[in-house]
């Protein structure tokens, strides 16, 4: 074969990484590197996207990462509640719904492969970057859930991604800074961070996602993408999964610190992996793949090229889309999600009489807490987010949300200390956790507590409507 023509074959296994900017500007990098997808991130416009979409060569898989729908990446759009909010549903019914409802919308603008669901078993509660992205703890629930949202996706004609194989959920550090290590043994693997795996093969994903997560009791300090025993020994042999493996991002640090970017592609491909995701240099990495098969260096990605075909054909065969309404599965999840643990709620009294109101924030928009407290005031107007004096009741609401490289997913102790006091001035505190149920542990065990385990705009909702005694929690 032609250099030029095995050079555009071998471009089919990169998805380059589109972070808002010019199209122009993709398209130039698209020239050097004639990319056989694009992932978008960070972007604005949803409209302008979809059309420029519409503008890309036939054949282009597009990606993006939907766990709660567009928002993750358009901030105009409505987020769905969180994959741990659906967990707490206990209704696959409804995972299967939300699968299908964010497909729908990625449909509509063109996405053919959603970077979801998470099926990572959060059994760390210190997970600084799993945690509400989960469905849970338990394997078995986690593995219900997940195999009901990939097979909603599914139906609505858009390719699901399992992801983090082989499991995320315990550990205490992120991936997008340095390389996680989980220090489970290999039967708690199989008994754990393997079972929704299993499901999510059973279940036909089309797509699973490689972690840069080292499992030193299968494989050393080797980082799961760059795995063979992991990807090729675990992943298609004993779990039988024949779809399309997808490397996390090429340039997260839990790969890039240790690893040249060109290397680490050149070894995930024989680790058994079909698409090299967001490099930093793409143009780079395809030139070392290029040279690397005219030496020999590794055989010529016949699978991965094949699979990659399969998925194209299954995108071309697609009937229409189903019909589905998004606002209402968005709303379904969130009251369902609404969880009550330890004491009674306020009910009509917030209405009648004054309360004081904290809001502690750990990672969730500036406007969506804006935005919150405007909820607050039109459903008990008599509700104060400052002031002196004594109130009756008080609501602490810890807003405790995902974020790349933050860390953490607790607001810091001393903030909760903070509000701990201030609610000494009312006569009875609750407390609204609007994220991560895990800082319950640092409130005081008297304090009924109220979950979400999301922040999007439906679940706060369903939170205050509960708080009115118009909902009753589960």
């Amino acid at each position: 074969m032609e250099p030029h023509a095995d050079r555009k074959r071998l471009a089919q296994l990169i998805m380059v990484g589109w972070r808002g900017g010019s199209a122009a500007g993709l398209k130039r990098l698209l020239r050097r590197c004639p990319a056989g997808g694009i992932l978008i991130l960070r972007h604005g416009d949803v409209r302008e996207t979809a059309r420029f979409i519409r503008t890309l060569p036939k054949g282009m898989l597009v990606a993006a990462d939907v766990e709660d729908g567009l928002a993750m990446r358009f901030p105009g759009a409505i987020p769905h509640p969180s994959a741990r909010a659906v967990g707490a549903t206990g209704d696959a019914r409804l995972a299967r719904l939300q699968g299908l409802a964010i497909a729908v919308a990625c449909r509509r603008m063109g996405i053919h492969l959603a970077f979801a669901p998470v099926v990572d078993v959060n059994s760390n509660p210190l997970n600084p970057i799993i945690n509400t992205r989960s469905f849970g703890e338990d394997p078995a629930l986690v593995a219900r859930m997940g195999s009901a949202w990939i097979r909603g996706c599914q139906d609505a004609g858009v390719l699901a991604c399992a992801k983090h194989f082989p499991g995320h959920g315990d550990t205490r550090t992120d991936s997008h800074d340095r390389l996680p290590s989980v220090s489970c043994t290999v039967r708690t693997a199989w008994k754990r961070e393997l079972v929704p795996f299993r499901a999510a093969a059973r279940a036909g994903v089309a797509s699973v996602m490689t972690a840069h997560v080292a499992f030193p009791a299968l494989d050393g300090d080797r980082p799961a993408t760059l795995s063979h025993r992991l990807v090729t020994g675990v992943l298609r042999r004993r779990l039988g999964f024949q779809g399309l493996v997808v490397t996390d991002s090429l340039r997260m640090k839990g790969l890039s610190a240790r690893y040249d970017e060109a290397e680490a592609a050149l070894e995930a491909l024989r680790a058994g992996c079909d698409i090299l995701l967001d490099p930093t240099d793409p143009g780079a990495v395809l030139d070392r793949l290029v040279r690397a098969v005219h030496r020999g260096e590794i055989p010529w990605p016949a699978g991965p090229l094949a699979r990659l075909a399969a998925a194209r054909r299954r995108l071309a065969q697609r009937g229409a889309a189903p019909s589905v309404d998004e606002a209402r599965a968005r709303r379904l999840v969130a009251r369902r999600a609404v969880t009550l643990r330890g004491g009674a709620l306020p009910g009509p009294d917030l209405k009648t009489k004054p309360s004081l109101w904290i809001c502690l924030n750990d990672g969730s928009p500036p406007e969506r807490i804006r935005a919150f407290r405007g909820m607050v005031l039109r459903r008990f107007p008599k509700a104060r987010f400052s002031g002196t004096g004594r109130f009756p009741h008080a609501v602490v609401c810890l807003f405790a949300k995902v974020r790349m490289s933050k860390g953490r997913i607790a607001p810091p102790r001393k903030l909760i200390a903070g509000a701990r006091r201030e609610s000494r001035r009312a006569g009875r505190t609750v407390a609204l956790l609007a994220g991560s149920p895990y800082p319950a542990a640092d409130l005081p065990t008297s304090w009924p507590k109220l979950f979400t385990y999301s922040d999007a705009p439906d679940s706060l909702e369903a939170a205050l409507e509960a708080l009115a005694g118009h909902l009753t929690p589960r």
